[in-house]
């Protein structure tokens, strides 16, 4: 991959990062769950930081870095994140969830490329990062749907 192709992935990745920060916030306001927003907060910052990083490492490749707003797919993924969330912590897991599977797809299509080893060895932390929220929304929501099963000797 070039550097103009490097340079376009990365502002892809900046944007998705910022559209997922912004459908965590979605879901973190909608939630009842204190335990599963604080962890959903530390999901939101990561995906703030690896913005951040993204956009270092456009400078650092000599390109300019995309600065992110509010895309029509991003404003989309919101509001859907936002309904799903009113219907409590499974709602709001479900719709990051998606979210998370999105960009784990995302940057592994990044990393099939040919990359500078700078640039991979971030996409490579980033997706990481992704494989464990990911990880975190799936456990948490098998334990709930756990809690909320009858039991087999209820009345």
């Amino acid at each position: 991959m070039g550097i103009e192709a490097t340079i376009e992935t990365l502002n892809r990745l900046i944007q998705l990062g910022f559209d997922a920060a912004r459908a965590y916030q979605q879901a973190i306001d909608r939630l009842d769950a204190a335990a599963i927003g604080a962890q959903l907060t530390l999901f939101q910052r990561d995906h703030e930081r690896h913005v951040v990083e993204l956009a270092q490492a456009v400078r650092d490749v000599g390109g300019e870095a995309l600065e992110p707003g509010r895309a029509v797919k991003g404003t989309v993924v919101e509001g859907v994140t936002a309904l799903r969330s009113l219907t409590g912590a499974a709602g709001a897991l479900h719709a990051v969830q998606g979210r998370e599977e999105d960009a784990g797809r995302r940057y592994d299509e990044a990393l099939a490329a040919e990359l500078p080893d700078g640039v991979r060895e971030l996409l490579g932390r980033h997706r990481d990062d992704q494989r464990r929220h990911l990880a975190y929304v799936e456990r948490t929501l098998t334990n709930l749907d756990a809690a909320e099963a009858p039991r087999p000797d209820a009345p």
